[in-house]
């Protein structure tokens, strides 16, 4: 890409910026920032603040830093650009970072009345809950405020972000690619500055709506855990329905938590779509009557989470050939379920109480063919909750 190409889109990308910086090189080689010498932007750097000047609006930033852009960084990135366009419904921005990551960005635009330091804040939580929210092949090749990983520098006051223009230290250019390249083709990109053309930013207006999950430091978490989640009590259970009293206990336990980590939320709902074969729709509103997760005042999100998770289910069943795992509770081979082993195991120990491996086993295998059948008979459509006509509610 020539010069006057490049400082074209350079000039786009820094449009309405609280402040421009550059990084130069002195006549020995060593870098030096400036506010004033404007480099081009295949000689230097060229940084923009990820605030814009006049109104209440912010770059968000999705940080990917790590020890180099490799292809399994990549499909994280492809991954997480995935969630955003699916829950967010924006196709952010994808830009390599020119050194050793990737940046998925996209503007986010706020009430007025929000103050800087709670704009940062709320764009963490957001960060938080794309990550939470995204594959297991994202969460294996990205972590969340660890390397290779989400940096949430990011989000801090008069963070700066390179433009598209020449890392420095590494002599690559940092450049915008497409959600299909391979790590080849964006390699060729950094190499040669032969990137995507910038026309604007996607942009979303914020709500606090989009924000499911908080980030807490370790001393700040609250959530219950695997390990104690409050005892059964029968007559807890009075007042909910006839399907939740048929339920494991363990099941039971989670669903009378207020508090409940990810890690035990959608593998409950994910047995209430495969061992109780429910559809979403009627998932998002049982849980609303029979639950007692504090965190359900939203029923667009709490759709989205569901929906999501039941898609997923539905995808593992059908991708795993091999219907059979090793049951470290039953001792034997048992059918294949998308939910972790200990979350199948205390349920398969529950059943042991008043069944033999043998049935069990069968039991399992007829839940997961029947499952399968609804799947393939694409029992479980698309189709929007029609009980909710707003975007969110109080629980009763």
């Amino acid at each position: 890409m020539h010069t006057n190409e490049l400082i074209k889109l350079n000039r786009r990308f820094c449009k309405g910026a609280e402040e421009l910086r550059y990084i130069l090189k002195d006549d020995d080689g060593n870098a030096y920032f400036s506010n004033e010498k404007i480099p081009p932007p295949d000689e230097g750097s060229w940084l923009r603040t990820i605030k814009f000047k006049d109104k209440n609006e912010y770059l968000f930033v999705l940080d990917i830093d790590g020890e180099g852009l490799d292809e399994g960084m990549l499909q994280g990135v492809q991954g997480l650009y995935d969630t955003i366009k699916n829950y967010l419904h924006v196709k952010p921005i994808l830009k390599a970072s020119g050194s050793k990551g990737a940046q998925i960005i996209f503007k986010l635009v706020f009430d007025e009345h929000i103050r800087e330091e709670d704009c940062l804040t709320h764009m963490r939580n957001l960060s938080y809950t794309l990550w939470r929210i995204s594959t297991p092949i994202v969460k294996e090749h990205i972590l969340f405020d660890s390397k290779p990983g989400i940096d949430l520098h990011m989000f801090t006051k008069k963070r700066m972000l390179r433009t598209l223009s020449k890392h420095l230290r590494s002599n690559r250019y940092s450049i915008m690619f497409a959600r299909e390249d391979n790590i080849d083709v964006v390699n060729q990109r950094m190499d040669t500055g032969d990137g995507l053309e910038f026309k604007k930013f996607p942009t979303l207006e914020f709500s606090e709506d989009l924000i499911i999950y908080t980030y807490f430091s370790e001393k700040e978490k609250i959530a219950v855990s695997f390990e104690n989640l409050p005892q059964f009590d029968e007559r807890r259970e009075l007042k909910k329905d006839n399907r939740f009293k048929s339920l494991p206990k363990f099941i039971k336990r989670i669903l009378l938590a207020e508090h409940v980590e990810h890690n035990l939320k959608w593998p409950t709902i994910a047995y209430l779509h495969v061992f109780e074969r429910m559809h979403p729709n009627d998932i998002v509103e049982w849980l609303w009557k029979n639950s007692n997760w504090i965190d359900l005042s939203n029923v667009r999100i709490t759709n989205y989470h569901v929906r999501w998770t039941c898609r997923w289910c539905q995808k593992s069943m059908l991708k795993d050939s091999s219907n059979m795992r090793y049951s470290s509770a039953l001792k034997y081979s048992m059918p294949s379920f998308p939910l972790p082993d200990d979350f199948l195991n205390e349920i398969i120990l529950e059943m042991m109480e008043n069944s033999n491996w043998r049935a069990i086993s069968h039991l399992l295998l007829r839940t997961r063919s029947r499952f399968l059948v609804d799947v393939k008979a694409e029992r479980y459509g698309e189709s929007q909750i029609s009980q909710y006509n707003s975007s969110s509610r109080s629980r009763p």
